[in-house]
């Protein structure tokens, strides 16, 4: 027996064209293909949850198709600090030369 969707579920899906449906159910065969599509979506502003809900893919599997904001941001982060890393041992040999010829002064 099919669980019934929720309301928030019902309405998002009746938005939704027949050929988006069908391209972002669990059962596609192209997985990049719905991957885009529920990316897309989740990025228009649907919850993992309600996405989960329609596709029939589990909501861990949801957040690793289309991760979360904290988790964009935190990779974000990542990527800037580890370009970081290298500027900051510039930076460094740049302030320890910059001290020794004022102290040779």
């Amino acid at each position: 027996m099919k669980k019934e969707l929720s309301p928030e579920a019902q309405r998002a899906l009746r938005r939704l064209k027949t050929d988006e449906i069908e391209a972002i159910q669990k059962s596609n065969p192209f997985r990049n293909e719905r991957n885009e599509a529920i990316y897309s979506l989740r990025k228009l502003g649907l919850k993992h949850s309600i996405l989960s809900e329609i596709t029939g893919i589990s909501l861990t599997q949801m957040k690793k198709i289309c991760p979360g904001k904290r988790r964009e941001e935190q990779k974000q982060l990542g990527a800037l600090q580890a370009g970081i890393g290298p500027l900051t041992e510039e930076i460094i040999a740049l302030r320890e030369a910059i001290e020794e010829s004022l102290k040779n002064r």
